[in-house]
């Protein structure tokens, strides 16, 4: 004969509420940890992929303008204009490591900056030309995300 097992209702519907009640708020923590991460580091991370992709793709565009000293006005307009979006999505990006990712920020938008001077120059000689290719570098260097130039 098989014993019976006596069960009490207001336990076994208490167990069940709280076991309910566990998994509901335990989905709802996992709803916003998961809106969180999106929220603060993958999203500002691809809006600065984003710019840093704009930016180069403004640079390589006028490469051969700006390394002979060729650059128009239209021209600077767009790399500023280009140059402002990466620095604001610098600026906003990559939780974990944002405070030396916008240090290299702010050095490649200089760099850039520079560069926009420099092409602009009705003077040139050896040192303006030696400046332009240390820009050039100090910003590949900065960040591997940009691309300023064909080689390498």
């Amino acid at each position: 004969m098989i014993p019976k097992i006596v069960v009490d209702k207001e336990k076994m519907n208490e167990v069940i509420i709280s076991n309910v009640f566990i998994t509901v708020i335990a989905g709802v923590l996992v709803f916003i940890v998961s809106q969180w991460i999106t929220y603060w580091i993958i999203k500002p991370h691809q809006v600065y992929l984003e710019a840093a992709g704009t930016l180069s793709c403004e640079m390589l565009q006028v490469t051969a303008k700006y390394t002979n000293f060729q650059l128009d006005e239209t021209d600077v307009l767009r790399i500023r204009r280009a140059n402002a979006e990466y620095l604001s999505a610098v600026w906003n990006s990559g939780f974990p490591l944002r405070a030396k990712r916008r240090e290299s920020g702010f050095e490649v938008a200089q760099n850039i900056n520079m560069i926009t001077v420099l092409s602009r120059l009705d003077d040139i000689n050896f040192d303006k030309v030696l400046e332009l290719k240390k820009a050039m570098d100090n910003i590949q260097k900065s960040d591997p995300h940009i691309k300023i130039r064909y080689d390498k």
